[in-house]
């Protein structure tokens, strides 16, 4: 039997409890994650197993159990099984791996540094090292790669001592490699460094972020002691989070001396040891781990949650057990949902403000609440709430209801004590239709200091400032020329004040959705005082603004904050982040949530998206993926979540080649199935809000056309969705795309089945199998293709007994997804045909094009030879004479085997194989 390792963590510690798991030849362990048919989002990941018992060991309520008080609702658990190559983990921050200084390491210039590294990259809290030539020790700082809230940093100390840093945002990185390069003298009096990635280690790499330049040109110090450390401990760091190791897994890291320059360290973890305390790399360096990292070769196929420990004892009273269900985190959070919020109270309220209210609250409420702890809700009343629907990015907000004699609107939110006194700022968002007559406040924000209620106003003859001191006598009194600009749309205003000395310094600036700003400043002498309330007049508002709509409004110790910019982001806050990719919404919106979530994507690829929905963390990154095309599902070997953008799916190279007629490889059934699930030529996406795309298979394989007047029609098969889209050019795009897998024409394996207990060399290799990597399957009976059959993997299923384990992998066919790429050659369908029929054996073939010519062996020798595909026999093209149409191609026959003749009219394409995107 296949050694399973079975592992829950109990008070902090991971501890292996496999040899308590009952496997007989009735009793299985079985797992299952991903999909069984295409979706944007895969079902919970799940593994089932039985606990032997007889003690009460898994009893919650046995105090003479070893688990007593540790076993709780969602204990983790983690599956694996053993390894051919090893990795790195680090389990705590106390964990290091380290090779000693060499002179050959002290690299005062350019730099290149590579790392395959998996660790949480949105955890906002954590300052993580990945790498680096440093230490505590200042005189051996010299480099260092981590990552810290959301960005990817690079920091080197230059020749004069002075510490240097470039950073790029984390949502632009989407592959398994990452590199920095260093170009200490980029020749313009400068230095440069610059964030790529790739998918693997075959070189093949992409920019991540931009230049990023210096003018300062220093070189960087040279250092003579100190380690070349993978995870560095560096915790005297001013006013920031202490610099300690990442928690997760290490595969490769490499270091070179210049930019694609010598190799001077080499860690590949493959070969190494389990439980291993030395590595020797590739140069020859010995690295050494300490503190909470440690060497496993260990392929993990579950990581989950034991949601229940269900006791169960036979009827004879002598055997107990417990039956375990543990699943992902998927069905936790998508079961107990977080609350229904929108993007900007998301993200207002993760910035840690002094006070904050949305104002979001439904129309019967009676108070409007705050999600800042120790903030009291704001009291109202006279309100319309929920009146207002028109601001991107937020849910429905509360408008003045004020009717003269009748109805007064108030509005006060209490700011909590301790609140700075020596800066401030207070935002809101409004929307007034037209302007008064006469000046009317339309913001109050009342403090302790000389100016003791502040009062923004508006009127048709422009806005106005006031500032009225405790015997309500005026400090300030200042008109302020503004425009039209400020009615008839939403506008973001900051109120903000600072005190140095005496002299207190305030300013007020407005800002449209639309990104216009204006704004103005002045001076008084006095004190600043905290903020202790803000809202309407204590009177209530002037019947002249009737109508007001405002909310969001916020309180901080500062006079600016990064809560409501988007200088970060693609999309902009105020708009629901509309524009932003869903690889990037997906990232923030984990960032937000503190939620782990790691993103596979190319640079800037797939769908930009429209604004944020009202909704959960999961149903947002749902609705992200779905209108992306890509797949959403759980990390196998830590709790967090995995996204896989189309882009990753396409042009890859098979994770591993099946024969069907070896021993173990193919068991159980293996037949295609013709059914209509996936048939779609008749395809309209709407855009959420805005207009529809249609596109229609006219022609070719599964058009639309009757199939007694087409042979490759086969009627309509209309489909229709709503995507969540930025414009209205991208709907009839994806329509195409969907045309594009819902026609294409191959037979479809919905399962292939693996006997992984025949297959022990193997069985690694096939165990790291996952979702959205590709199989390739050949000695296919002819009966179902002459060809090399290639299988796009939706969901993995295991099955073990003590006699038996199998591998069962959900599929479709993968052809669809090799795609062109820029800058290379492409093949798709030629538009030419046979222009008669064609023996078995001929090997003369004339073919009429009703578009271009094809090139001829006499223009373009080097083109040939190169392979088609006609009537389901490959053959090699050899050689093209004429240059009329019909054209008249010299072939070889039967490549894939097929020996059949050649009908008319049949059409002549290019064979295809799955190929690697080559990318910049």
């Amino acid at each position: 039997m296949i050694d399973t390792f079975h592992e829950i963590k109990v008070g902090g510690t991971w501890v292996d409890i496999s040899d308590r798991v009952r496997i007989t030849g009735t009793q299985a362990v079985t797992g299952s994650r991903g999909m069984t048919s295409w979706a944007p989002a895969a079902d919970p990941a799940k593994w089932t197993f039985r606990l032997d018992n007889r003690d009460g060991a898994f009893s919650q309520y046995n105090a003479m159990s070893p688990y007593f008080g540790l076993l709780s609702r969602y204990t983790p658990l983690r599956v694996s099984i053993p390894s051919d190559r090893g990795h790195l983990e680090i389990l705590d921050t106390s964990g290091t791996l380290t090779t000693p200084h060499t002179a050959s390491l002290d690299i005062a210039g350019d730099l290149d540094v590579r790392v395959e590294v998996d660790l949480n990259l949105v955890d906002t809290e954590a300052n993580q090292t990945i790498i680096g030539k440093w230490s505590s020790t200042a005189a051996d700082k010299q480099w260092l790669l981590r990552v810290y809230r959301g960005y990817l940093i690079f920091n080197f100390i230059d020749a004069g001592g002075v510490e240097r840093i470039a950073y790029q945002n984390i949502k632009q990185f989407g592959g398994r490699v990452l590199r920095v390069t260093l170009d200490a003298d980029n020749g313009a009096g400068a230095w440069a460094v610059r964030f790529w990635q790739a998918d693997d280690w075959s070189g093949v790499w992409t920019v991540v972020s931009r230049q990023l330049n210096a003018t300062a040109l220093d070189g960087v110090r040279s250092v003579t002691s100190g380690p070349l450390a993978i995870g560095v401990t560096d915790p005297a760091v001013p006013t920031a989070a202490p610099r300690l190791p990442f928690t997760g897994f290490l595969y490769r890291v490499q270091v070179r001396r210049g930019i694609k320059g010598i190799v001077v360290a080499d860690l590949d973890l493959a070969a190494a040891a389990d439980g291993a305390t030395t590595v020797t790399d590739a140069t020859g360096r010995v690295w050494t781990l300490t503190g909470g990292a440690q060497i496993r070769r260990r392929d993990y196929l579950f990581t989950g949650e034991i949601g229940e420990w269900p006791e169960e004892i036979d009827a004879s009273d002598s055997d107990a057990y417990v039956s375990v269900t543990a699943q992902s985190r998927i069905r936790r959070e998508g079961s107990d949902q977080d609350a229904l919020i929108s993007a900007i109270t998301r993200r207002v309220s993760g910035y840690a403000p002094r006070a904050y209210w949305p104002c979001e609250d439904g129309a019967d409420s009676a108070r409007l609440y705050s999600p800042v702890d120790g903030v009291t809700s704001m009291s109202i009343s006279g309100m319309r709430l929920a009146a207002e629907s028109s601001m991107p990015g937020s849910a429905a907000l509360p408008a003045v209801a004020t009717e003269s004699g009748t109805v007064t609107s108030r509005m006060t939110g209490p700011v909590p004590s301790g609140g700075s006194t020596t800066a401030w700022s207070v935002y809101w968002l409004y929307k007034l239709s037209s302007a008064p007559s006469s000046y009317a406040s339309y913001m109050c924000v009342q403090t302790t200091g000389t100016v003791r209620d502040w009062r923004v106003q508006i009127s048709s003859a422009g806005s106005r400032l006031l500032g009225l001191n405790a015997d309500g006598a005026q400090v300030i009194n200042l008109l302020i020329a503004t425009g039209t600009d400020l009615l008839g749309q939403w506008v973001l205003t900051r109120f903000y004040a600072s005190q140095t000395g005496t002299t207190v310094s305030w300013g007020l600036v407005w800002k449209n959705i639309k990104g216009d700003a204006g704004g103005l400043s002045g001076t008084y002498t006095g004190t600043l005082g905290r903020v202790t309330a803000v809202g309407s007049p204590p009177t209530g508002w002037n019947q002249l603004i009737d109508g007001l709509a405002l909310g969001h409004i916020s309180v901080w110790d500062d006079t600016t904050t990064d809560a409501y910019d988007s200088s970060d982001s693609n999309g902009d806050i105020l708009l629901g982040y509309a524009g932003e990719f869903a690889s990037e919404r997906i990232t923030r919106l984990a960032r937000e949530a503190q939620i782990p979530v790691t993103v596979r994507a190319k640079v800037r690829s797939g769908e930009r998206l429209g604004g944020q929905p009202l909704a959960s963390f999961l149903d947002t990154v749902k609705d992200a993926a779905t209108a992306d095309g890509g797949i959403l599902l759980d990390q196998r070997a830590r709790s967090g979540y995995l996204y896989l953008a189309p882009s990753v799916l396409q042009n890859q190279q098979p994770a591993a080649t099946l024969s069907y007629t070896r021993r173990g490889h193919i068991v159980g059934a293996f037949t295609p199935v013709s059914d209509d699930q996936y048939l779609e030529n008749d395809s309209t996406v709407t855009r959420t809000g805005g207009s529809s795309g249609r596109y229609v298979q006219t022609s070719g394989p599964l058009n639309v056309n009757p199939p007694d007047t087409d042979p490759q029609g086969i009627g309509r098969k209309s489909r229709s969705v709503t995507l969540n889209l930025y414009d209205d050019e991208q709907p009839e795009g994806l329509a195409a795309w969907r045309v594009h897998l819902g026609t294409w024409s191959a037979a479809r394996f919905p399962s292939v089945t693996v006997d992984a207990s025949m297959l022990a060399e193997e069985l690694p290799q096939l165990h790291r199998i996952d979702v959205g990597d590709v199989l390739a399957i050949t000695d296919v009976p002819t009966r179902h293709t002459h060809d090399t059959l290639y299988l796009l993997v939706l969901g993995v299923s295991v099955s073990r007994t003590r006699v038996r384990s199998l591998i069962t992998f959900n599929c479709v066919p993968y052809g669809p997804w090799q795609v062109a790429v820029a800058g290379q050659s492409v093949t798709a369908p030629t538009s030419s045909r046979l222009a008669a029929a064609a023996t078995a054996t001929a090997t003369t073939l004339h073919v009429a094009s009703d578009h271009a010519l094809w090139a001829t062996t006499a223009a373009f020798p080097a083109d040939f030879p190169v392979d088609l595909l006609i009537s389901g026999e490959r053959i090699t093209l050899t050689g093209v004479d004429g240059t009329s149409s019909p054209q008249t191609f010299h072939v070889t026959r039967s490549i894939n085997g097929v020996i059949k003749p050649l009908p008319a009219n049949s059409a002549v394409d290019l064979f295809t194989e799955p190929y690697t995107a080559v990318s910049e």
